[in-house]
């Protein structure tokens, strides 16, 4: 939707400023550009590295640029993206005569320049991603469970141990693991113990989303979206088992993740621990 109202609103602008010229200067800019005819560069700044040089130089056609993890309407841009792999970039030409659009594609080898660092703690900063399991080593043996939320931190009162998953969630179990990566977008797979694929999707995520603990800190540090799939026992016991797919993240470093959801009724949370697994 963010892309869709970005284009429709550079088309408006383009469609106004042809308005604005006279009749017989605006025929003569009446055909649609050909995509052999566009002059585009795409390039990494530094080979193989993830800062990526966008450049549109065809006459009278202005940009709409869509790289995966943002969008510009500039001529000429400067990006970082936090993918590796050969990255689609999608371009939009905008002319008197309507749009076309291409795609270039940039390979890049290694996160060398800083993104978000939330990128990389999920999911590394190599084509290899980061694999998650449930954190056996938890001092309280406690994995998934509720407790109060704004204060715990943690499973508190019902509390599920690693061992428990087996039956819990018998189609992924106790040695389920999750991975993270970023292989051309933000890639999620989730597989049961055998190493089979139990759910696909992609994640998305939001550092801005936190939720205040009263005291001065923050309860949660932002918010995690799983897309067509959900983490390990993914679900709401006291929401009917709904599939969770959006969690607040309460806890997230290089070997640890923490989240929660918050129940309507405000004060209870429920909470997964997670850590990553070692080669």
């Amino acid at each position: 939707m963010k892309k869709t109202t970005l284009l429709y609103s550079i088309l408006l602008v383009t469609l106004v400023m042809f308005s604005c010229e006279p009749i017989e200067d605006r025929d003569k800019m009446g055909s649609i550009v050909a995509e052999s005819d566009l002059m585009l560069e795409t390039y990494p700044l530094v080979e193989g590295g993830n800062k990526i040089v966008m450049k549109n130089s065809t006459q009278g056609v202005g940009s709409f640029w869509d790289y995966g993890s943002g969008y510009s309407s500039r001529q000429q841009d400067t990006i970082l993206v936090p993918f590796v792999g050969e990255i689609p970039i999608f371009f939009t030409g905008i002319s008197g005569g309507g749009t076309i659009t291409t795609t270039r594609t940039v390979n890049v080898d290694k996160i060398l320049f800083p993104v978000n660092e939330t990128w990389n703690l999920l999911a590394g900063n190599d084509s290899n991603g980061k694999v998650w399991m449930w954190d056996y080593d938890d001092p309280n043996d406690a994995v998934w469970g509720n407790g109060l939320s704004i204060a715990h931190f943690g499973p508190e009162w019902a509390k599920i141990s690693a061992k428990d998953m087996d039956a819990q969630d018998p189609d992924v179990g106790m040695n389920g693991t999750m991975l993270f990566d970023l292989n051309q977008k933000s890639n999620f797979t989730k597989k049961n113990k055998d190493g089979n694929i139990v759910e696909k999707g992609s994640f998305q995520f939001d550092m801005t989303k936190k939720i205040p603990a009263g005291d001065g800190t923050d309860w949660s540090i932002g918010q995690l979206t799983i897309v067509d799939a959900s983490v390990m026992r993914g679900v709401s016991p006291n929401e009917g088992g709904i599939v969770v797919h959006t969690l607040e993240i309460l806890k997230l470093t290089e070997d640890e993740m923490v989240l929660a959801r918050v129940m309507p009724n405000g004060w209870e949370a429920w909470f997964w621990k997670f850590k990553v697994k070692l080669n």
